[in-house]
């Protein structure tokens, strides 16, 4: 998922990407109403609705019913009526909260079609970044729920220390990265998320919480397996009370009865099923990571000590 405020440069970056020789076959969907277009030298055709693009990728736009435009895509793909394609990149508007798209995309009809959520990726412009922080609390949450930010226009910036400082205060284990012209290897943009990454964080986090702009963040890792029947009612129940202020939830856990460890993620009141974890993760210690919006500190370490409660002995 692509995010990023007004004028950050998603056009700009998505465009280079689908030029760049290393990309791999991506159907791309742009918001109908967005800010971003496809540059018309790359487009070869259009098929039913989806535009084929030079590079071996196609587009689509959406207006409201992402789900319908994912199935749509999955269809025209098993039918061979468009070239195959191995992820997805979804553009969202500049004024966008991801949380609902968020949602959107962890729901299980998007996960039956065979999808699954890599990342969020936030775009943040390096000259005018700090305003739009200063003015605008949807740029606030773009960067805070973010898996990676990519920092553009750094070749108009004087220095990017102050806004790298900023980005860093509201989501300090984001990976940041930086692109001139929007030119950026296509591998780092879709590298994802990363169980080891979701560790330090939460170790660096344990201690004590992060503030800033209004949002916190707070984790902490749990030696020994976890019993899945208390923990799941834990999570729920925490989001029942606390979904609206809860902008991201994301655990590595080690379960009892279960060889390998599982990715928990949940968005505002959404808990989303399990997922087995690929990457490599220190055995048999679990790590959970909550960030909120104005969430209160109190509640967020009275779920981390109930979780504590669920090691099993």
């Amino acid at each position: 998922m692509l995010s990023g405020f007004l004028g950050s440069g998603k056009s700009t970056l998505l465009n280079a990407m689908l030029r760049n020789r290393d990309m791999p076959p991506t159907a791309v969907i742009i918001n109908e109403f967005g800010e971003v277009a496809i540059d018309h030298a790359l487009i070869e055709g259009v098929v039913d609705g989806v535009t084929l693009l030079g590079s071996g990728c196609v587009c689509c736009a959406v207006r409201s019913d992402l789900e319908a435009a994912l199935r749509d895509l999955y269809l025209k793909h098993v039918r061979g009526l468009i070239p195959p394609f191995s992820r997805v990149i979804l553009e969202t508007t500049g004024l966008a909260d991801p949380g609902p798209v968020l949602q959107t995309l962890s729901s299980r009809p998007v996960q039956m079609l065979r999808y699954r959520l890599n990342g969020l990726v936030t775009l943040v412009d390096a000259v005018h970044g700090e305003a739009a922080l200063a003015r605008h609390h949807e740029a606030v949450q773009q960067i805070a729920m973010a898996d990676s930010i990519v920092l553009t226009k750094i070749d108009l910036a004087s220095s990017t220390d102050a806004v790298r400082a900023a980005v860093h205060d509201i989501n300090p284990s984001a990976t940041v990265l930086a692109a001139i012209r929007g030119e950026i290897a296509p591998h780092l943009v879709l590298a994802g998320r990363a169980g080891a990454d979701l560790g330090s964080e939460a170790k660096a986090l344990t201690n004590t919480a992060h503030h800033s702009h209004g949002i916190l963040s707070k984790g902490r890792q749990f030696h020994g397996r976890l019993d899945w029947e208390k923990v799941e009612p834990l999570l729920r129940a925490f989001l029942r009370m606390n979904g609206d202020r809860l902008l991201r939830l994301k655990g590595i856990l080690w379960l009892g009865g279960v060889e390998r460890p599982v990715a928990v993620h949940a968005v505002h009141h959404s808990l989303y099923p399990v997922d087995p974890v690929a990457a490599s993760v220190e055995p048999g210690i679990s790590s959970v990571v909550v960030i909120g919006d104005h969430l209160d500190e109190a509640v967020v370490d009275e779920l981390m000590n109930g979780l504590a409660s669920a090691v099993e002995a």
